[in-house]
């Protein structure tokens, strides 16, 4: 549960640092490969919570709001120039 709240609040300070969007292809970049990193562990987390039903969906919801586009995994980004 802690780690829930600890990256709720990570992603929210995050978010409201990042509002506006990079206009360098580098920087696009980046922050795509942070947001995939930040992805794959908030997943990792959701599935070490397997017999613990209630945290594990919780933690399945947060990631599907975080990190999937109507179900499915973001496209990758464009390559940098």
């Amino acid at each position: 549960m802690i780690k829930i709240i600890i990256a709720a609040a990570a992603s929210t300070l995050l978010m409201s640092a990042c509002s506006s969007t990079p206009t360098d292809p580098a920087e696009k970049q980046k922050n795509f490969e942070e947001r995939v990193k930040r992805c794959k562990k908030l997943k990792q987390e959701a599935d070490e919570l397997r017999g613990k039903p209630i945290r594990r969906n919780a933690a399945l919801e947060y990631y599907q709001q975080e990190c999937t586009v109507d179900g499915d995994i973001p496209p990758p980004a464009p390559p940098v120039q």
